[in-house]
């Protein structure tokens, strides 16, 4: 398969692991589907291959005024991704961590697709539901991926959320491209301040039975909360580790 060119993957369960492995064939070699909405990130290929499957599989794209946002939206992305692919993607990696963007499990192309955005439009904030900053825009929505409490997914989706200023670290304007970008006139102004107070109500439930005498008075459980104030790169912050036993049952 030529490089550039529109592949389409399939999860086969692996033969060598305990795991899934994923095939990739030509696009007119594998046309099981029957719409793009069947395609995971269709969303995020340029908009003439998006058009270029939709008529093989015979399925129009309308003319709307939804549609035709999705194509500014799309083509304005990609012209930045262009011109973003040959810088170091650790300095895109860091630019976008800057802009409290979770990409550990990240590849260079979506981190790019990340960056692009944010320089385009600004860094997504908060979710209206869950509070938590674990919004993505797949060109015609916001879809949260966030929790609402330790056993339920957050499902808010909707066409307008908060975007703040993106912000280029001193370090990533040491590329020339990164230090001469100018954001676009509509760009956001209000900068992003992270508060240290709880987004939701989680609550840390302590699954040994220890008694709140034995902890000091810093560590009662009445003052024990989750928190995701947490400074960047270290998510252990604020975390109590409490062991149960005495000296002598541990073996000390």
């Amino acid at each position: 398969i030529l490089k550039d060119s529109i592949r389409i993957g399939t999860k086969e369960k692996s033969t060598f692991r305990d795991g899934w492995d994923i095939s990739w064939h030509h696009l007119k070699c594998y046309c099981e589907f029957e719409t793009l909405e069947e395609l995971e990130g269709w969303e995020f290929l340029r908009w003439k291959d998006q058009i270029k499957i939709s008529e093989l599989i015979e399925q129009s794209i309308e003319e709307s005024e939804e549609q035709l946002a999705r194509k500014k939206y799309t083509n304005q992305l990609w012209q930045l991704k262009d011109q973003l692919i040959d810088i170091n993607s650790k300095i895109l990696r860091e630019m976008v961590e800057a802009n409290g963007i979770e990409v550990h499990k990240a590849t260079p192309e979506r981190i790019t697709h990340k960056a692009a955005d944010g320089m385009l439009y600004g860094q997504v904030g908060r979710c209206p539901v869950c509070k938590n900053r674990t919004l993505k825009f797949n060109s015609f929505k916001y879809i949260c991926f966030g929790w609402i409490s330790e056993y339920t997914r957050c499902k808010w989706s909707g066409i307008d959320a908060k975007r703040y200023k993106w912000i280029i670290p001193e370090n990533c304007k040491k590329i020339s491209f990164l230090n001469k970008w100018k954001s676009p006139n509509n760009h956001p102004t209000e900068i992003f301040v992270e508060c240290n107070t709880p987004t939701n109500n989680l609550s840390l439930s302590l699954s040994l039975a220890v008694s709140s005498s034995s902890l000091s008075p810093s560590l009662s459980l009445s003052n024990i909360s989750l928190n995701n104030g947490y400074p960047h790169k270290k998510e252990m912050y604020g975390m109590i580790i409490c062991v149960a036993g005495s000296s002598k049952e541990l073996g000390k």
